[in-house]
C-alpha cells in the first residue's frame, strides 16, 4: 500500500486507525475506494449487511412459499424428456445461500438436475460448496466457474451461438453495477431454452436504502450508479419481452451505524454507502448530517428502540416463449 506521496506504510498500519490510517483512507483516490472494486472487503461488509438485515430469512421465506409458484410450476416436464437433466444456470451466485434453497424446491419436481455456478470469487465458491453440502445437494452435477459473466459468456458464444442452454437462469442481487443491462439481458435470454426461465432479484427503485442514496450522491456521484429492478422492468419493456414481478418487504437494522467504535457499524456504512471505509473518508459534518437524516421518521421506522431502514426488492420472473 501506498500513500499518495510516495511513502509506504505496512498492513499494521493499514489496520490501526490512527493519523497516518486516516491519511492514508483520506488520500486514496475515488476508483480505489469504491466497494465494488475491492473484493474481499465487500464480501465481509456484504456479510455484516446480510447479518443485519435478516437477508437469508427472507429469501428463505420466498423461496418456499413463492418460488414454486412463480418459476418450479410453470417448468414444464416435457423440458426433459428422454432422461435430460434439467439444467440451471446461476450468476453471481455468491455463497449460493439462494440458489440452494431454490434448487432444492426444483428437485422435488425434477430429480436430475446440473446446476452451473459462475462466480469470479474463489472464497465465495468455496462457501457455495459448503452451503449445498449443508443443503444435501447430494444428487446435483454441479459445474463450478470462477470467472465472470462476461468471460463466461464469450467462451460459450465462440461460434456466436450458445453451446449450451439452460432451463432456469437466476441472477440474484448481482446486476447492480452492469453497464450495459439490455445487453446483458439478451444474452441471459440467448442462454434459455424455450419454455425455460429467467428469474432476476434487484433492490425495488423506492427502498428507503436508494432514496437514501440518492440524498447524498453529490458527496461521491460515481458511487451511486447502482441499476434497479425498475432498470430491468423498463429495459424488458423497452424490448417489448414480457414478466412478471412479486415485491419483498425488507428491512436493514442500521442501528450500529450510530456508535463511531463500532466495527459492525462501520461495515454496514461501507456497503449501504458502496464505498470502503466510508466512514474515515467524510468529514465529522458529513457524517453528523448523515446520521441526522438517517434517523428522521419519513426515512426510517423504529422498532423497539432499532432504527430500521427499508430495503424492499423485486423478484421479476420472464418465461422464453416455447415454439410449437
Amino acid at each position: 500500500m501506498m500513500i499518495n506521496q510516495g511513502q509506504e506504510i505496512d498492513q499494521a498500519a493499514i489496520n490501526t486507525p490512527g493519523v497516518l490510517h486516516l491519511q492514508w483512507l483520506r488520500n486514496m483516490d475515488s476508483n480505489n475506494r469504491r466497494l465494488i472494486d475491492n473484493h474481499n472487503h465487500y464480501a465481509k461488509a456484504f456479510d455484516v449487511f446480510c447479518k443485519y438485515s435478516s437477508k437469508h430469512e427472507i429469501l428463505s421465506k420466498w423461496a418456499e412459499e413463492v418460488f414454486p409458484k412463480v418459476v418450479v410450476e410453470k417448468l414444464s416436464k416435457g423440458l426433459v424428456e428422454g432422461g435430460t437433466k434439467l439444467r440451471t444456470l446461476g450468476i453471481g451466485s455468491a455463497s449460493g445461500f439462494m440458489d440452494c434453497k431454490l434448487i432444492s424446491c426444483i428437485l422435488r419436481k425434477f430429480p436430475d438436475v446440473c446446476s452451473t455456478i459462475v462466480e469470479p470469487m474463489l472464497s465465495y465458491i468455496d462457501r457455495f460448496k459448503e452451503n449445498a453440502a449443508e443443503e444435501s445437494l447430494l444428487s446435483v452435477e454441479w459445474d463450478w466457474n470462477q470467472t465472470t459473466w462476461q468471460q463466461y459468456y464469450d467462451d460459450l458464444t465462440l461460434t456466436d451461438i450458445p453451446s449450451t442452454k439452460f432451463h432456469f437462469v437466476s441472477s440474484i442481487h448481482s446486476l447492480y453495477y452492469i453497464p450495459n443491462l439490455e445487453k446483458t439481458i439478451k444474452e441471459f435470454l440467448a442462454c434459455l431454452e424455450d419454455g425455460g426461465i429467467l428469474l432476476l432479484i434487484l433492490t425495488a427503485e423506492f427502498s428507503d436504502v436508494r432514496g437514501f442514496l440518492k440524498r447524498f450522491q453529490l458527496l461521491d456521484a460515481n458511487f451511486f450508479n447502482q441499476k434497479n429492478a425498475e432498470d430491468i422492468k423498463q429495459v424488458l419493456k423497452t424490448l417489448s419481452i414480457p414478466f412478471e414481478t412479486t415485491r419483498v418487504e425488507s428491512f436493514v437494522d442500521v442501528t450500529p451505524c450510530f456508535d463511531s467504535n463500532n466495527k459492525d457499524g462501520q461495515m454496514l456504512f461501507d456497503f449501504i454507502m458502496q464505498e470502503v471505509h466510508f466512514h474515515f473518508n467524510k468529514s465529522p459534518n458529513v457524517i453528523e448530517d448523515i446520521l441526522k437524516r438517517l434517523s428522521e421518521p419519513d426515512l426510517s421506522l423504529t422498532v423497539d428502540g432499532k432504527t430500521m431502514l427499508r430495503n424492499d426488492w423485486e423478484a421479476i420472473v420472464i418465461q422464453k416463449k416455447q415454439e410449437i
